[in-house]
């Protein structure tokens, strides 16, 4: 919480931001909740603070949770700093794209979907799947859920991307 409130203050303290990377490095068991991990790399993004053993222990910490306790928004809000961070942590974003492949049909927000698009894009992750994921998801939202900025967002990212939707099944 501590580094969201900073972060949201748009205070970039770095000495604090250091400490409580210092305390989050030292906790037994890395960061155990999802959202959790999520929120501090959105802090960390939103400071523009890049502190690759911190996010070493979250990429850690995630990956020793399963996919599925991550929901949706926590996945595509994990994915999003890390494009923000310009940090392609590998292991993780595959990690986060399961998260995303595993959630139940309409679990996706039409926000969701065009932001784990778009910072998987930005990342440069190139694996079909995720975005075969990502074009069902959108294409089984109810179409007034569709505002032409997501729409707009989802185009840009399947062409950076250059991964062609799944076809119509």
């Amino acid at each position: 919480m501590v580094f969201n409130a900073f972060a949201a203050a748009h205070r970039r303290d770095a000495a604090l931001f250091a400490c409580l990377s210092d305390v989050l490095r030292g906790m037994r068991g890395g960061v155990r909740r999802p959202d959790n991990i999520g929120l501090i790399l959105n802090a960390l993004a939103a400071a523009e603070i890049r502190d690759p053993p911190l996010i070493a222990l979250l990429s850690a910490s995630a990956r020793a949770l399963r996919p599925r306790a991550f929901s949706a928004r926590a996945a595509a809000g994990a994915l999003n700093a890390l494009a923000r961070l310009r940090t392609a942590d590998a292991p993780l974003v595959a990690h986060m794209a399961a998260a995303l492949a595993v959630q139940a049909p309409g679990a996706h927000s039409p926000r969701t979907v065009a932001t784990a698009a778009n910072a998987l894009a930005r990342l440069g992750w190139r694996r079909r799947r995720a975005f075969d994921v990502l074009s069902r998801a959108a294409r089984a939202l109810p179409p007034a859920a569709l505002e032409s900025r997501t729409i707009s967002g989802l185009a840009n990212a399947f062409v950076k991307a250059r991964a062609p939707p799944a076809r119509a099944r």
